[in-house]
């Protein structure tokens, strides 16, 4: 019989924080505004890490699925293999049983 060996799992937990910043439009000084602007550049450069590493994760996903579909039909040949040995040999006990009896 042939095994299948273990697929290498590895899941990567992303937890996305989604961060609400509630920006207030009363006559504010420059630099609060400065502050304010900053904050989200920031909040936008994090939204855009998780997304890629949504999509890291989602290409890790994918990878180890076609692994383990592979690894499944590389077990289904083998079977295939070994019953047609099994069916080979089955002939040749079968013909020569045959040749037993023609000798008879």
């Amino acid at each position: 019989m042939f095994s299948l060996s273990p697929l290498n799992t590895s899941s990567s937990s992303s937890s996305s924080s989604s961060s609400s910043s509630s920006s207030s439009s009363s006559s504010s000084s420059s630099g609060e505004q400065q502050g304010e602007q900053e904050e989200g550049e920031q909040q936008q450069e994090q939204q855009e890490q998780q997304h890629k590493q949504q999509q890291q994760q989602e290409e890790g996903e994918q990878q180890q699925q076609q692994e383990g579909e592979q690894q499944q039909q590389e077990g289904e040949q083998q079977e295939q293999q070994q019953q047609q040995g099994q069916q080979q040999q089955q002939r040749r006990v079968a013909a020569a049983e045959a040749e037993k009896e023609a000798e008879k």
